[in-house]
């Protein structure tokens, strides 16, 4: 299967931990994903 692209638009800026928390869950559900 060939690879597919997925692209988030979010507002969580930088100071917060929400980005690793996502990657954190996109990894957990996908871990062949790469980041």
């Amino acid at each position: 299967m060939p690879s597919r692209i997925v692209t988030l638009l979010t507002d969580f800026g930088l100071a917060d931990p929400y980005v690793g928390i996502m990657k954190g869950v996109i990894l957990s559900r996908a871990p062949e994903a790469v980041i």
